[in-house]
C-alpha cells in the first residue's frame, strides 16, 4: 500500500484492495465450480459410456453363447435323428432276416416231411 497521510485514503485503499481481493477469490471460486461441474459430467459421461459398452460387450457375449447352444441343440437333434434312421433300417433289416428265417425254417421243415 501507499504511504498516505490521511487515514480515509488509507481506509480507501485499504478498503479497494480487499475489494479486488475478493472479487478475485470470488472468480476463481467460480471458475473452479465451473471446472468442477464441467469434469464432473465429463466423468459422469464416461462412466455412463463405458458401462453401455460393458452392457453392450456382455449381450454379445451371451447372445453369441446362446447361439452357439442353438448350433449345438440342432447339430444334436440332427445326430438323433440320423440315429433313429439307423436305428430303424436296422430294425427294418432285423424284421427281414427274421421273416427269410422263418421262411428257411419253415421251407426246411416242409422239406424233410
Amino acid at each position: 500500500m501507499k504511504d498516505t497521510s490521511s487515514c480515509s485514503e488509507q481506509y480507501e485503499l485499504f478498503k479497494n484492495d480487499i475489494e479486488n481481493r475478493t472479487h478475485d477469490l470470488m472468480e476463481r471460486i467460480e471458475r473452479s465450480r465451473s471446472s468442477f461441474w464441467e469434469n464432473f459430467q465429463a466423468c459422469r459421461e464416461y462412466v455412463i459410456e463405458q458401462t453401455n459398452c460393458l452392457f453392450t460387450e456382455l449381450e454379445t457375449q451371451v447372445l453369441n453363447g446362446q447361439k452357439e447352444i442353438d448350433d449345438k441343440a440342432q447339430e444334436f437333434g440332427m445326430e438323433i435323428m440320423s440315429l433313429f434312421d439307423k436305428i430303424g433300417s436296422c430294425v427294418s433289416a432285423i424284421g427281414s432276416c427274421k421273416k427269410t428265417l422263418q421262411t428257411l425254417s419253415a421251407g426246411g421243415r416242409i422239406s424233410e416231411d
